[in-house]
C-alpha cells in the first residue's frame, strides 16, 4: 500500500498560540511533535 506521508511546517512569532495549534494538529492526524527552535545569535 502506498502511503501518502505529509509534512506540516507551524512558524510564527513568539506567544501567538503555536504550541496549542500544533497539539491539536497532533492529535487530529494522530502523530508527533518535532519542535525546533532558532539558534540566539
Amino acid at each position: 500500500m502506498n502511503e501518502e506521508k505529509r509534512l506540516i511546517v507551524l512558524v510564527g512569532p513568539t506567544a501567538v498560540g503555536k504550541t496549542a495549534v500544533a497539539i491539536q494538529l497532533a492529535e487530529h492526524f494522530k502523530t508527533e511533535i518535532i519542535s525546533a527552535d532558532s539558534p540566539d545569535l
